[in-house]
């Protein structure tokens, strides 16, 4: 295979990369409130000041918790891209409600499937089969577009003192409502809202990076206190820490080390 033919499969690859990664972003709005606590969150929804993510690689989400007389609402951004759907767990009184959808702003008022990331491999290896050099490129390809993933555990789940407890404090790492996230490229997040007599708390992966740390805005009896953290379970009652970084260097070393002995 000449020359001229592998750059044209390299041009392939960045450009199916660059379409795949684009062609599912939305926007979504992005923001947390109580009723007192950052109220053009709450419903009715208030654009004016509310932050837009505009490259949501999932889909957009809205949380509704009410407890007694107090209630949480957060609009946000997903990894993973979820059906168009509204779930409610709880009762009249007492409830979480969420609600995934897919189109730009959609919680105010998608990733390429495996599948035809499959065909796009497959095209890429019947272009190249026959080259090192193109080996190497459909390699690279394959980790930028997220077949080897390095990422971050994270706890998934939610909960208020009556709605999936296992989530709540103690927190129980093995309860039934307790999902994780094994591939989070974000950062790990937990929010505990306190309304009234009412609390919330909410553990997951989120689609960017933070600094770790947490943040508090409200009073002593109505607050959110938000708190990011990027190691492996993080977010759950005990930290285990993971070298991810130490993990991804080595695959870089790996990596280059193939591309030397495969041009030598």
């Amino acid at each position: 295979m000449d020359l001229k033919t592998n750059w044209i499969a390299v041009i392939l690859c960045v450009g199916l990369m660059v379409r795949s990664s684009v062609a599912a972003l939305k926007k979504c709005y992005s923001c947390r409130g109580q009723a007192i606590v950052n109220s053009n969150c709450f419903d009715p929804f208030n654009a004016n000041g509310i932050t837009e993510h505009n490259f949501c690689a999932g889909s957009c989400r809205k949380i509704h918790s009410v407890s007694g007389t107090g209630g949480y609402i957060e609009r946000l951004c997903m990894m993973s891209e979820f059906p168009e759907d509204c779930s409610r767990e709880g009762d009249d009184s007492n409830y979480i409600e969420t609600c995934y959808c897919n189109t730009d702003n959609c919680n105010g008022s998608h990733r390429q499937s495996r599948a035809q990331f499959a065909s796009v491999a497959s095209g890429l290896s019947l272009t190249m089969n026959s080259s090192l050099f193109g080996t190497t490129v459909l390699m690279f390809c394959l980790i930028s577009m997220g077949s080897v993933t390095v990422a971050t555990i994270c706890y998934s789940c939610h909960a208020q003192e009556n709605i999936n407890k296992e989530c709540f404090h103690p927190f129980n790492k093995d309860g039934e409502g307790v999902k994780l996230s094994s591939f989070c490229s974000g950062a790990c997040r937990k929010i505990h809202s306190v309304s009234g007599t009412g609390e919330f708390i909410e553990r997951l992966c989120m689609n960017d990076d933070h600094p770790e740390g947490c943040t508090k805005t409200g009073g002593y009896t109505n607050y959110i206190e938000v708190c990011y953290c990027n190691s492996d379970y993080c977010n759950g009652s005990h930290r285990k820490h993971t070298h991810s970084l130490a993990v991804l260097a080595g695959l870089a070393a790996a990596f280059f080390c193939l591309i030397r002995t495969l041009v030598m």
